[in-house]
């Protein structure tokens, strides 16, 4: 479908009318994440807070040490779990703590993720 000879996007559906005919829950959502690496005095990663949405596809870009390798680590897991550094904030997959020792096996076995 077009619209003004240009193809529809997410974003030309106004928020209320999408939100209430297609019921979606948060697949990834990180907040409030922070992290440091070891001898460093700024963060990496400051602050980061949003949500991905099952089905969502996400491209991540940025200039080369900007935090996209960081910020995929913390998501996988391996951040905290076998990276140094200081990490506050949480971030969350289907409501599973990554940061969390115990669910990190579980998250490993998924194949959907």
């Amino acid at each position: 479908k077009t619209f003004s000879g240009r193809m529809l996007s997410p974003q030309d559906i106004p928020r209320k009318k999408l939100s209430s005919t297609v019921k979606k829950r948060a697949q990834i959502e990180i907040t409030n994440l922070n992290f440091t690496y070891p001898g460093r005095s700024e963060p990496t990663l400051n602050r980061i807070n949003t949500t991905v949405e099952k089905g969502d596809f996400v491209l991540l870009t940025g200039k080369t040490a900007s935090g996209k390798s960081t910020l995929l680590k913390t998501i996988n897991g391996l951040i905290p779990h076998s990276s140094r550094g200081e990490c506050q904030g949480n971030v969350r997959i289907d409501n599973f703590n990554v940061r969390s020792e115990e669910h990190t096996s579980e998250l490993q076995s998924r194949s959907d993720l």
